[in-house]
């Protein structure tokens, strides 16, 4: 019903909030797998996925690892998770309990970690707000956008690569 499996779904998001928090990296290596039902998928799959994994290696040698799930055994709804390493520190984003809309974040320096957010946030009032004051600046085609394009490839390429 959504068009796709959990990584077209929920994992394409975080795709897109790699690359920005990453400064638009190229991705020279990307190892995914998909599951359904608990069964690894062919590659290509010819059924939707509801579990993936992926991991994406950057050019500088930074790794980007993604889990996304509709149906895994892990005592909730969804796992939607984030993880950033890099050679001065780290960062990861979880969904909380398995929701949608519920996520908590935090900085990694070492062995240290230090929370960013935790809910309850209001960032989705924060989007839209932000939405709403870039359209009141103008209603043109955003160039920024072909990003997204970037962002596409690399889920073909995770599809593609598992």
């Amino acid at each position: 019903m959504a068009g796709g499996g959990c990584a077209t779904d929920l994992g394409i998001h975080w795709l897109d909030a790699s690359l920005w928090l990453l400064d638009d990296p190229v991705i020279v290596r990307v190892h995914s797998q998909l599951f359904a039902g608990g069964k690894r998928l062919a590659c290509p799959p010819s059924e939707s996925e509801d579990y993936a994994l992926a991991q994406l290696e950057t050019d500088s040698g930074c790794l980007v690892e993604l889990a996304c799930s509709w149906n895994a055994h892990a005592g909730r709804d969804a796992v939607i998770e984030v993880e950033l390493r890099g050679t001065r520190g780290g960062a990861a984003l979880h969904n909380v309990g398995g929701s949608f809309y519920d996520f908590s974040a935090h900085e990694w320096r070492g062995t240290r970690t230090l929370p960013l957010t935790e809910p309850p946030d209001s960032w989705g009032g924060r989007a839209i707000e932000a939405f709403v004051e870039r359209l009141a600046k103008t209603c043109e085609f955003d160039a920024s956008a072909t990003s997204l394009i970037k962002v596409s490839d690399l889920l073909d390429r995770i599809y593609l690569g598992c």
